[in-house]
Parts: C-alpha cells; sequence; structure tokens
C-alpha cells in the first residue's frame, strides 16, 4: 500500500474542513516573484503605513532585495547576444559548446548556464533549414555510417 503524503491529524483536519463546508484547496499556492513581492511591500508601505521593515517581512522579501533597482534582463544580456551574434556570423554551423569555448578568445567571461540561456533564446540551438542537426565536429562527419563518409569508405573497399 502506498504510503500518504499526509499525516492522520492532517486528514482530520482536512475531512473536517469539507464537513463545515469550507473548501478544500488541494494544490498549495504558487509563490510570489521578487517583482511582486516588491510591488506588495510598495503598496503597504504607501497606502497601508506600514514601515519598509516590516513590510518586506510580512512579504518574506529582504530589505536589500526591495531597495536593489531592478534591471531588465535585455540590458544585461546585450553583450553576450552582440558576442554571439559575432562567432554564429563566421561559424554559422558551430553548437553551443564550441561558441561558448571561443569567447574567452573574445575577451568575455560568463556564466554558461547564461550564456547557455540566451543561446536557446536566440534559437541558435534550433534545427537547419534541411530538418537536421547542424555537424559541430570532424568526428560527426567522419564517423563511419553517417553520410557521405560511409559512402566513400564503401567505394574506396570495392
Amino acid at each position: 500500500m502506498k504510503k500518504s503524503k499526509f499525516s492522520e491529524s492532517q486528514i482530520v483536519a482536512i475531512l473536517k474542513e469539507g464537513e463545515a463546508g469550507i473548501p478544500v484547496v488541494q494544490n498549495k499556492p504558487k509563490t510570489l516573484t521578487p517583482s511582486a513581492k516588491r510591488e506588495a511591500v510598495r503598496i503597504m508601505v504607501e497606502q497601508h503605513g506600514l514601515s519598509v521593515s516590516r513590510a518586506c517581512s510580512s512579504a518574506r522579501l529582504s530589505r536589500a532585495a526591495y531597495y536593489k533597482p531592478v534591471q531588465e534582463r535585455g540590458q544585461a544580456d546585450a553583450e553576450i547576444v552582440s558576442a554571439l551574434n559575432e562567432i554564429v556570423a563566421v561559424e554559422l554551423r558551430w553548437g553551443f559548446w564550441k561558441c561558448f569555448d571561443r569567447l574567452p578568445h573574445l575577451g568575455q567571461r560568463w556564466n554558461h548556464k547564461r550564456v547557455h540561456r540566451v543561446y536557446c533564446q536566440m534559437r541558435l540551438n534550433a534545427r537547419s533549414p534541411t530538418g537536421g542537426w547542424p555537424v559541430t565536429t570532424k568526428s560527426d562527419r567522419m564517423t563511419p555510417g553517417r553520410g557521405r563518409a560511409r559512402g566513400a569508405c564503401a567505394k574506396q573497399a570495392t
């Protein structure tokens, strides 16, 4: 028998709420994003007269996060976009890791997760117009059993 994720006391409490006519919520509510929390704190401070410290603690937002200026991702990622465009303009068929490994040669050092997020947003990871994945390494082209390499080996053997 499968073990329940609720304790016996929680099950009894849920059943009592159901009998009392209180709607039973099955899923937990989603947490607010930092920008939504920042807006809630602003409303509590301006309209309800709470202190910033108390409003931040009730919204579960640190005061440092409240005061931190909001930076748009588009502005922060503009350098990465231009660097990737520069690489892709020269080497269209390169995959993510080849492009990422080329960035230090251009004098850029960014986290690979950040670069990959931008790379995917630019749709550089999509399939090529011919319907296949772009060839990224010499070994892909030279592996027996793939494309022309196989035919060339078969012709040489006969």
